[in-house]
């Protein structure tokens, strides 16, 4: 069969990839510990608590436990991939969002709590399926997840154009921010986006366009991002992240 494009060949051998690194990392040895720190996630609120307590100038105890957590899930790097992606599928909703949250705080890397990025790849699938969850909570979570995987989320781009038109100004806003972290690749949602800068929420607006100017980008190569995600621009922690 022939192949059409260089586009096309590139976005194929990034979905052959893919499911070649969630085969792998879903045949991986479990850390022993991994699985209880996951079901442990499911014990917080499915949003991070930026206040300080006055008293003692750190987080909440909360938030303390929390980040405990998360530095021991850290630590297993891709030892924690199999539990984890189990996470993202279990009957229990709070570690459904939980795990999101962690993955779109990881990926990110915005604690430094490595010195990389945790690498998603691997929950591309899962992060895919949870687009679909029932719970609006987890489908937030796993689009802004989505923007620290880059062009290779390509495939989530007609799930996240419907979050787009949802009635939810939540579910916009986090579908234009993986929208923006998959950048050209996404050129698809660019009618969606258009008509989302007429939103009449101000977010909504301002995310579109953001997503919009990543998308347009003049200097991208979409050939060099496919085969390096790594060379997406880093986003910012967003305000969507932390709300409840």
């Amino acid at each position: 069969m022939r192949i059409p494009d260089t586009s096309a060949r590139i976005l194929l051998c990034c979905a052959l990839l893919t499911s070649l690194l969630s085969s792998v990392a879903g045949c991986a040895e479990d850390s022993s510990e991994a699985p209880s720190l996951v079901r442990q996630l499911g014990q917080f609120p499915a949003a991070i608590d930026p206040r300080i307590q006055g008293n003692s100038g750190q987080p909440t105890s909360t938030e303390q436990k929390r980040e405990a957590l998360y530095v021991k899930l850290r630590a297993l790097d891709r030892a924690a991939v199999p539990a984890l992606q189990r996470g993202l599928m279990d009957t229990d909703v709070q570690i459904r969002r939980n795990v999101a949250l962690y993955l779109g705080e990881e990926g990110g890397n915005y604690a430094k709590r490595a010195p990389a990025p945790f690498d998603l790849r691997p929950f591309l699938p899962q992060l895919v399926k949870a687009l679909r969850d029932q719970d609006q909570r987890v489908k937030e979570l796993a689009a802004q997840a989505l923007q620290h995987i880059g062009p290779v989320a390509a495939i989530a781009v007609p799930d996240l154009i419907r979050l787009l038109e949802d009635a939810a100004e939540g579910l916009r806003n986090s579908a234009c921010i993986g929208l923006a972290g998959i950048g050209p690749a996404a050129h698809e949602a660019l009618p969606a986006l258009r008509r989302a800068l007429a939103d009449r929420s101000n977010d909504v607006r301002r995310f579109a366009q953001r997503a919009i100017d990543r998308i347009e980008a003049k200097s991208s190569n979409l050939n060099s991002l496919a085969l390096n995600p790594r060379l997406q621009p880093a986003a910012a922690a967003e305000i969507m992240s932390r709300r409840g």
